[in-house]
């Protein structure tokens, strides 16, 4: 799971820089893709249970190193710091932040397709393949993603081919065919 991949890199929108972390999930987006992963994913019960109302927001270049902790675990120092302890590097300290200090979330719920409009019949559709090539990174699936429509010009869900109602998440939007 490498959702630092699917941040934005964009200085103008500073917050998709950040991968959002709440009790129930973490997110990344740049605008063209989204990756969700439940947050027991990654993080132990006693962490997640520490985690704010409104979520931590985790820098992309510091979330690649609590990704590449391996069996490593993750604890909270103090507020707004938090200790990755690596199996076999030294132990990384971590500064967090809010959304109060960078600024609001991109509300990535509302244009998340539904179950029930995850169905429709397409004749064409685009898709860049680099984005769904890092999306599936992203979420760390090798054995490649699903993808259900919902219609022309419509976010594009993306789930694992084996389980596509549990575990990690994404969409991907579509690009414009001439």
């Amino acid at each position: 799971m490498q959702l630092n991949l699917i941040c934005s890199k964009d200085e103008l929108r500073p917050i998709m820089n950040y991968v959002h972390v709440t009790k129930e999930t973490m997110v990344a987006t740049n605008a063209h893709v989204v990756g969700v992963i439940p947050t027991e994913e990654l993080f132990d019960e006693d962490f997640i249970l520490k985690i704010p109302e409104d979520g931590i927001l985790i820098h992309r270049e510091d979330f690649k190193i609590i990704a590449a902790s391996g069996l490593g675990y993750t604890e909270w120092k103090s507020e707004g710091v938090i200790k990755v302890n690596h199996v076999k590097k030294r132990a990384v300290l971590i500064e967090t932040s809010t959304q109060d200090k960078i600024g609001k979330y991109p509300n990535w719920q509302a244009i998340m397709p539904t179950k029930e409009t995850r169905v429709a019949e397409l004749n064409t559709i685009g898709v860049n393949a680099q984005l769904l090539f890092e999306l599936q990174k992203a979420l760390g699936y090798t054995e490649g993603l699903k993808m259900q429509f919902s219609g022309q010009s419509k976010a594009i869900y993306c789930s694992s081919v084996k389980d596509s109602d549990s575990g990690a998440y994404g969409l991907i939007m579509p690009i414009s065919i001439d």
